[in-house]
């Protein structure tokens, strides 16, 4: 699930920065990576899209309605390791 960096995403040079990060972890750790191919790495993306509403519920915290950018960074930082 999406990592406290994630949550702190709240601009569009702090999401290239954790996209960043996140492609020096891959290169660096991808047997940790669920998701370690574009294609299952962008469905993962797809189904916690769909299913995302019950992550927010779970934390207490209204569903967005519209993205923002931390919710963007969430999206990619699940895709990671979703199922």
């Amino acid at each position: 699930m999406p990592d406290n960096e994630a949550r702190s995403t709240d601009g569009r040079s702090q999401l290239v920065e954790l996209l960043h990060r996140m492609a020096a972890d891959f290169q660096a750790n991808r047997s940790k990576w669920e998701n370690a191919e574009v294609d299952s790495f962008l469905l993962a993306a797809a189904s916690w899209v769909e299913d995302m509403d019950g992550y927010y519920e779970n934390r207490g915290e209204p569903v967005p309605k519209e993205p923002s950018w931390h919710v963007v960074a969430d999206i990619f930082q699940a895709a990671k390791t979703y199922e």
